[in-house]
């Protein structure tokens, strides 16, 4: 773990128990803090025990004395409106960070790695811990991925530290320096949550803020707001600034283009790749989170039969494109993580002949030209959850759509159907547009399920389907 010595006799509120509040409380502790802990939800609060850490209602506590609150990602400090204990904060003019700050003022020595990006920041996080790990460079991987970054060993010191980083995060994290800063895309997301488009955009502009250790910009040329930030940055900054892309070659950068990666990096030998065999990154938006992954490598030393190598025995992450069975040809796709249109139509890029599997708790989001026209990758739809009606009127026009109602029948008619047309390279493609929680605990349920109903499908069955069809 990593230990908040920098807060040492200092009196700390934290306030969201989640795994990451957690972390945090036992890091302050650790450190020697006075530490006062609070979570709305009794459960977690139930869950905080141990000398150093008071339980407090931080609703009524006087803020007078404190040196910092440590605010869960989740709770809003400004928009759409702030949590109290955050009003609270601002109005004695107490410092409001995150976990991220704490860790970037106790691991000073450690060069971080930090990813944001609306889409495959994740993705894009593990596949760097991965190469890099291929490639012997030691690296703890943590931070919006899932790992509380106080988690994090630091006995022995890793080589680097790898961080996905959410706005959220990014708005916590004023002390944040990473030496490889990497942005991959900006479409609109959380905007309520950062006032608008520019609110987020500043949010994740904030991981350039601070820069140490002879540091690189990384950063995605696909979308039209990240290409305006390269152009700005590479003539604003000092720093070696390299364009990525999923769809072409990019001059002085890294790029993908018919599903071969090149590099042109200044000073570093150039490296070319055949990603098309890869099934762990298929499509444009899995070029572009190789092609960060290839940049950094290539910074770092890393040679291009290494780099090849550890891109093809990487395995993806669950839930994320990720390939459950393949059987007779038909090759069932899990991508329960795409909870929205923008998530979904990457899935519906990089696949055609897809028997589309979605539905399920709508955000109510407007569906854009472009969605419409990945359509034409689609050759029939079966919608579930309860936005089946709403999704079969939406799409009806443009695909064949049958309601399901649930997962499983969604599952057998889509693989029969695929079964019984025969079209080339068949994709079974649960990518749902929507959220979970109708049918589901999360999206990992979900696709836990997913995964569960389609390694139980007989091959027998599909035996006959082809016979008989």
């Amino acid at each position: 773990m990593i230990i908040a010595n920098s807060f040492s006799t200092k009196k700390v509120a934290v306030m969201g128990l989640a795994r990451s509040g957690k972390a945090a409380v036992s890091s302050l502790v650790l450190g020697g803090a006075r530490v006062l802990a609070w979570d709305d939800n009794p459960k977690r609060r139930e869950e905080i025990t141990g000398v150093g850490v008071k339980i407090r209602d931080l609703h009524d506590i006087n803020f007078k004395d404190l040196d910092a609150l440590v605010l869960s990602p989740g709770i809003p400090h400004s928009f759409p409106k702030p949590h109290p204990v955050a009003a609270k904060a601002k109005t004695f003019g107490v410092p409001i960070i995150g976990d991220i700050d704490i860790l970037a003022k106790n691991a000073k020595n450690i060069p971080i790695i930090g990813i944001t990006g609306t889409n495959g920041k994740s993705t894009t996080t593990s596949l760097v811990g991965h190469v890099l790990s291929y490639s012997n460079i030691s690296n703890e991987v943590a931070g919006n991925i899932g790992r509380p970054v106080l988690e994090i060993s630091s006995d022995p010191r890793p080589d680097f530290i790898v961080l996905e980083l959410s706005s959220y995060q990014l708005e916590l994290s004023p002390s944040l320096g990473c030496s490889i800063a990497v942005l991959l895309n900006i479409t609109p997301d959380h905007l309520d949550r950062h006032g608008g488009m520019d609110g987020y955009v500043r949010a994740k502009r904030r991981i350039f803020d601070k820069l140490i250790y002879d540091p690189k910009i990384i950063i995605g040329i696909d979308d039209e707001i990240t290409r305006s930030i390269y152009r700005q940055l590479k003539y604003e900054t000092d720093f070696l600034v390299i364009p990525i892309s999923g769809y072409q070659i990019p001059e002085n950068g890294v790029g993908v283009k018919s599903g071969n990666l090149r590099s042109q990096l200044p000073g570093m030998p150039k490296c070319e790749i055949n990603l098309n065999e890869i099934k762990t990154l298929i499509g444009g938006h899995n070029h572009q989170n190789a092609a960060a992954a290839v940049a950094i490598a290539l910074s770092l030393g890393v040679e291009q039969p290494e780099i090849e190598c550890a891109l093809q025995c990487f395995k993806g992450l669950p839930h994320r494109q990720e390939l459950v069975r393949e059987v007779f040809g038909i090759n069932f796709i899990n991508d329960s993580k795409a909870t929205n249109f923008d998530a979904a139509e990457r899935a519906l890029s990089s696949f055609t002949s897809i028997y589309w599997i979605a539905g399920g708790l709508s955000k109510n989001e407007r569906v854009t030209k472009s969605f419409f026209k990945k359509l034409e990758n689609v050759e029939h739809a079966f919608l579930i959850g309860s936005s089946e009606s709403e999704f079969f009127d939406a799409f009806k026009n443009s695909t064949p759509c049958t309601k399901c109602s649930n997962l499983e029948i969604a599952v057998k008619k889509a693989a029969l159907a695929a079964c019984n047309e025969k079209k080339e390279s068949p994709v079974v493609l649960l990518s749902p547009a929507a959220a979970s929680f109708d049918q589901f605990e999360s999206y990992e349920e979900r696709g836990d399920q997913f995964r569960s109903i389609v390694g139980s499908l007989n091959v027998e069955k599909f035996s006959n389907w082809k016979t008989t069809t």
